[in-house]
């Protein structure tokens, strides 16, 4: 079955790298970017009650950057002066928010969506023709040799940064020991799922064969299962009370999993993207030593574009014989 467009943007985004498995994948399905679908559920918003004339300024800040994200019509006109001037200030902007600002906070999905248009927009009027997934990096280098005082990859290589600054979560941890240790890797994908899939049938897991698997292993969200607590199955306790020992340990690496989806688990989904978008193998070195999933390698996934460009090629060229809407079209 030949691979569609919207079928290779599923796998690129696969959602088991990004956010998690239980993350909504409707990414962009008409080429128009859907600049909602990794916000999450909604949540009842909170009234903003200004108490000082900082939080008026505060205000009126964040309703300047909102109202530059959702501008439109700049994206309109073949106005290359124009284009550059947005460009500039989206991306001092999100230096200013995520870069230089608190740490912890990504962009989100609309920003970043915003970023890539105007991108591939500018990279449009300096004659790049293409402007599809693999090209993002193309377009950035085309404009960065234009306008040398533009700095996005200077924004990529500090973004990507900042993702490496998060800690590893429980389940990483896990999928990176999994992968090093063919001999336990039944074992710590078992663990892994635990920790990720929310099942409450707890009662049949072997809880002391679990910790004896991963009580080397070292945890960045972890206190109780630091080396120095490695020895808390005593040989001369019982096996019940080693049992539940290792229960209570377990369920704690849970709770530190749930606590890391709710942390850092949506907030960096859409910069895990973009970054993923740029294919930089050096990137995804890095962010995958921080986060786990099925993406394939920019290598792999090199590949598999080739073959679907190929296959996309002989297609049109089948076409254009029957004579299906191109030049050799039966009169």
């Amino acid at each position: 079955m030949p691979l569609q467009n919207n079928a290779v943007a599923g796998l690129i985004t696969d959602p088991d790298f990004f956010g998690g498995a239980n993350a909504k994948q409707t990414g962009p399905g008409n080429g128009k970017a859907d600049i909602n679908f990794l916000l999450g559920p909604k949540t009842k918003q909170k009234l903003f009650r200004i108490k000082s004339p900082g939080d008026t300024e505060h205000l009126a800040s964040e309703l300047k950057w909102a109202k530059l994200v959702a501008d439109r019509e700049v994206l309109k006109p073949a106005d290359r002066t124009k284009l550059k001037e947005h460009l500039d200030e989206l991306l001092a902007g999100l230096d200013r928010r995520y870069i230089n600002g608190t740490a912890g906070m990504f962009p989100s999905n609309g920003e970043l969506i915003k970023l890539t248009e105007v991108i591939f927009a500018l990279a449009k009027l300096l004659e790049v023709k293409k402007s599809d997934f693999e090209d993002l990096l193309g377009a950035i280098n085309r404009v960065e040799n234009r306008f040398s005082k533009v700095s996005l990859l200077t924004f990529a290589n500090a973004l990507c940064d900042r993702l490496c600054q998060v800690p590893a979560s429980p389940a990483s941890v896990l999928h990176r020991a999994a992968k090093a240790n063919a001999d336990s890797k039944a074992t710590l994908d078992a663990i892994k799922t635990f920790l990720t899939d929310g099942t409450t049938d707890n009662n049949s897991k072997p809880w002391g064969d679990w910790f004896q698997a991963i009580r080397h292993l070292t945890f960045p969200t972890s206190l109780l299962m630091s080396s120095s607590n490695a020895n808390l199955m005593h040989p001369a306790d019982s096996i019940d009370q080693r049992n539940l020992r290792a229960y209570l340990l377990l369920m704690d690496l849970r709770r530190q999993q749930l606590e890391w989806n709710v942390t850092y688990g949506k907030s960096t989904v859409a910069s895990l993207r973009w970054i993923y978008q740029l294919q930089r193998p050096e990137d995804f070195t890095k962010l995958t030593r921080v986060f786990f999933g099925t993406a394939w390698a920019p290598e792999k996934m090199k590949e598999l574009i080739k073959v679907f460009s190929n296959r996309k090629r002989r297609n049109r060229s089948y076409n254009k014989s029957l004579g299906k809407g191109g030049r050799t079209a039966r009169k």
